[in-house]
């Protein structure tokens, strides 16, 4: 069995490769079907999970290979890990990250039911 590559990622190469992300994410075809996914999946989760999160990975994956991780899965999980323990020592990359994710990730409106005190 062999060991699992190692990937190192530069605090400069990583701030690119988020503003690459972030740039193909707003690219208008990549946009539009976005927007698209997160409408048809509204305020569903299970939903937000089957059509927006496949399209936002492959959009993802398609730009971290040009930054020597696979496009794949384990390529992701892996460039995630990687941002997320960089981000911890350097805080343009921590914003960016976060701006990534407000991207993706939608924010929750919590309802409550209608309660009838008299």
């Amino acid at each position: 069995m062999s060991a699992s590559p190692t990937y190192v990622l530069s605090i400069e190469r990583a701030k690119a490769s988020l503003q690459d992300i972030i740039s193909a994410l707003s690219m208008p075809d990549h946009a539009t079907r976005l927007t698209e996914a997160k409408n048809n999946a509204g305020n569903d989760m299970m939903m937000y999970m089957q059509l927006v999160f496949p399209l936002a990975t492959q959009i993802q994956q398609d730009v971290i290979q040009n930054y020597g991780f696979p496009a794949d899965r384990e390529g992701l999980l892996e460039f995630t890990r990687i941002i997320k323990m960089l981000a911890k020592e350097n805080e343009e990359i921590a914003q960016m990250d976060e701006d990534l994710r407000s991207l993706l990730i939608p924010s929750m409106v919590l309802t409550y039911p209608q309660t009838n005190t008299n």
